[in-house]
């Protein structure tokens, strides 16, 4: 006994036939009978409603079937179906066979997995966001719900941002100091700032305070370091403006909301943000000139030893940069870099953009640039005999 299916989708209709055949000694019956169901749901594998009866030639392509149909002397059924032959080693009481991938499962869902990472390297180069629980979507119970299969990517920042009195605008600076964390910010000269509740442009005044003094990367630069409390129209907090002149061309404007309350403070305040700022730029020069974003390994063992030689190669370039400017390798290698500016502070890039010049040149290799040793010819030595 045996029924196959058969299905027929017209628009929200589905159309299921049911032939149903039966061999029983020298008699061979077939039924067909046909169904509609109003949901169109196809399940191949279970069909749970198969609807109202229907006839056979309500559809076009059944209209020719007989309803019953039934003949003798057949010698065998009138279907046929497939077997694996493979052992079924989960169901050793079925019949059938196992699929032909059954062997690979644990490989197939290897690959899969790996599939998905190599998806999640390109998905995880978007930028990530940091935002206030009300800009998420919430459940009915008030939740917030992250987009689906980008939870790593959204950080929600809590209900603190809303807390915060006299927030108008949702920025990491409100954040920072709803948390009570310490920060250290460049200000843009476009900034407005208030010493008297009267909002003025940040470069009003600056030239009125000039009290106290420091030394930045040793006694080869001076500067010239003030500070005053004032307010900015991105939050109505007192905060203090710390001024730095003599590293730039125009002077250094610096807001934290670290107390200071002598003059070792204002000079840690510039030291801070210094030492921050070398950082990010030695981590920025990694990622641009040597790509270190744009690299396809799977394996956490290939990314620690790829860190590694871009480490190596980043230590090299420091010690370029703290030799002597007259020195003749660093001359020309900055002589390949070809750079706009003539002096910066920070060199790493045009160290590295001359390196990559001059290597362009091997085109096999840089062994037949170093001058070889040759072996000293021996003098010819003939034994006479007497």
């Amino acid at each position: 006994m045996c029924i196959p299916l058969e299905f027929k989708q017209a628009g929200k209709k589905l159309y299921t036939r049911l032939e149903y055949h039966n061999y029983r000694q020298d008699v061979y019956s077939i039924v067909n009978k046909a169904f509609v169901s109003n949901a169109a749901a196809v399940t191949v594998d279970n069909v749970f409603n198969l609807g109202n009866e229907v006839p056979l030639d309500e559809v076009d392509a059944w209209s020719s079937l007989e309803p019953y149909v039934e003949f003798y002397h057949a010698t065998g059924p009138l279907f046929s179906y497939f077997k694996v032959p493979i052992a079924n080693n989960i169901d050793t009481n079925s019949p059938l066979g196992v699929s032909c991938f059954a062997r690979a499962v644990n490989q197939i869902r290897n690959a899969d997995e790996q599939y998905g990472a190599t998806l999640w390297e390109y998905r995880s180069k978007e930028t990530a966001i940091q935002a206030g629980n009300e800009f998420f979507q919430k459940n009915r119970k008030g939740d917030i719900v992250m987009p689906k299969g980008k939870e790593r990517i959204y950080h929600a920042l809590g209900d603190a941002i809303l807390s915060c009195q006299k927030v108008r605008s949702v920025s990491i600076m409100h954040w920072v100091m709803c948390v009570g964390r310490m920060m250290c910010l460049f200000l843009m000269s476009i900034r407005r700032i208030s010493e008297t509740r009267v909002f003025s442009m940040v470069t009003t005044g600056l030239s009125r305070r000039r009290s106290l003094t420091a030394f930045y990367r040793g006694s080869n630069h001076e500067a010239y370091l003030s500070h005053v409390k004032v307010q900015i129209t991105a939050s109505r907090k007192d905060i203090y403006l710390v001024l730095v002149y003599g590293i730039t061309e125009h002077p250094m404007m610096l807001a934290t909301n670290k107390e200071i309350q002598s003059k070792e403070d204002v000079i840690k305040v510039a030291k801070l943000y210094f030492s921050r700022w070398k950082i990010e730029e030695y981590f920025r020069c990694k990622k641009q000139m040597f790509k270190f974003e744009n690299f396809r390994v799977r394996k956490l063992i290939a990314i620690n030893a790829l860190n590694f030689y871009i480490t190596v190669c980043m230590a090299f370039l420091a010690l370029m940069s703290m030799s002597s400017e007259t020195n003749a390798l660093r001359v020309s290698i900055i002589k390949m870099a070809d750079p706009i500016k003539e002096k910066v502070h920070f060199n790493y890039y045009r160290l590295a953009k001359g390196i990559s010049g001059i290597l362009a040149y091997a085109k096999e290799g840089v062994r037949l640039w170093f001058r070889t040793n040759r072996p000293a010819y021996h003098q010819i030595c003939l034994k006479l005999i007497s």
